[in-house]
């Protein structure tokens, strides 16, 4: 579950270990486990948390993946051209190139990307 949780989840990893400590705790002095057990048991959560992370957790992109045409159609909505304005392409081809350049940098809004892509073409020029 614990897993289950921090992968699902990752604003639940802290709680999650918490409440694994607090059952695993009351556990192990009831069976009068020494520290060792305690501390073998620290280890596998560290482990876990540090494997989610790396592994299991996507990260956003340190720069943004981008084709041409995303590239073409976040500078001129940058220039502060309306979607309906960029050129060459429709209203809806514009729609779509921004939700795919969402979903591969990971970002939640059109407003996240188009920041993120002035920024990166601000400290880049």
């Amino acid at each position: 579950m614990l897993i289950f949780a921090m992968i699902t989840t990752p604003k639940l990893t802290i709680p999650a270990l918490i409440i694994y400590g607090a059952n695993l705790i009351p556990a192990l002095v009831y069976r009068q486990n020494e520290l060792p057990t305690i501390g073998i048991h620290a280890l596998n959560c560290i482990w876990i948390t540090a494997f989610i992370e790396q592994v299991v957790i996507k990260k956003q992109p340190k720069t943004l993946q981008l084709t041409d045409d995303e590239r073409a159609v976040l500078s001129q909505l940058a220039e502060g051209k309306l979607q309906k304005e960029v050129e060459p392409f429709t209203q809806n081809q514009v729609t779509q190139i921004l939700k795919n350049a969402m979903n591969r940098n990971m970002c939640k809004t059109k407003q996240e990307l188009l920041n993120l892509f002035i920024k990166e073409n601000h400290t880049s020029a």
